[in-house]
């Protein structure tokens, strides 16, 4: 008896030591699933917090260029205004001219424009009316020999300026038309004022 309960003792034994055995493995293993959940948590806690920051430099970033789009428009449309201003500004002193000054004006943009041939100049209703004598006999006089030219009774709804017309061809020189022509040139003298002036207030 005393044998059997040595026997049973020693089976009790071995599975007490064989449970604990098991027992130890299963906390280094839950230890060891553990730790590799903390190193994963902290690498993806770690990503996340990059992540976001990244975001909130992207975020930043896009409200402040945005923001400087915004100012750049609101920048371009004012230079936009004040060169419709300055243009328009520039079209009322040229209408507002005196009389001398005005055709003098007249007679250059003449023979900037003046072909050979008879040419017949069409002016608007007021310049018609207002036109000196000394402004047709001036252009006669400096006129190259086969140039020929004469103002027509005839008027043209025209801002001021005139038509120059060589038979049935008609050139356009009302002062609308050569500041629409040259838009581009006007605005870039203008635009390189406003700059100038942008940049001594900077």
């Amino acid at each position: 008896m005393d044998r059997l309960e040595k026997i049973l003792a020693e089976i009790r034994a071995e599975a007490r030591a064989e449970a604990e055995q098991i027992l130890a493995d299963a906390r280094g293993e839950a230890e060891k699933l553990l730790e590799d959940a903390r190193t994963q948590a902290k690498v993806e806690v770690d990503k996340i917090k990059v992540d976001a920051e990244q975001n909130v430099i992207e975020v930043q970033r896009s409200f402040k260029s945005s923001a400087e789009l915004q100012k750049r428009q609101q920048i371009l449309t004012q230079k936009r205004v004040l060169l419709a201003e300055t243009l328009d500004k520039a079209k009322e002193e040229l209408y507002a001219l005196p009389e001398n000054e005005y055709f003098d004006v007249l007679t250059k943009i003449v023979f900037k424009n003046v072909q050979s041939g008879n040419g017949i100049l069409f002016l608007n209703k007021k310049d018609r009316e207002r036109m000196p004598e000394s402004f047709i006999k001036q252009i006669q006089s400096e006129l190259p020999a086969d140039c020929n030219l004469t103002v027509s009774e005839e008027t043209r709804p025209i801002d001021g300026g005139f038509i120059l017309a060589y038979g049935t061809v008609e050139e356009n020189c009302s002062f609308t038309t050569i500041f629409s022509a040259r838009a581009d040139e006007f605005s870039d003298l203008v635009c390189d004022v406003l700059f100038s002036l942008e940049t001594q207030d900077a």
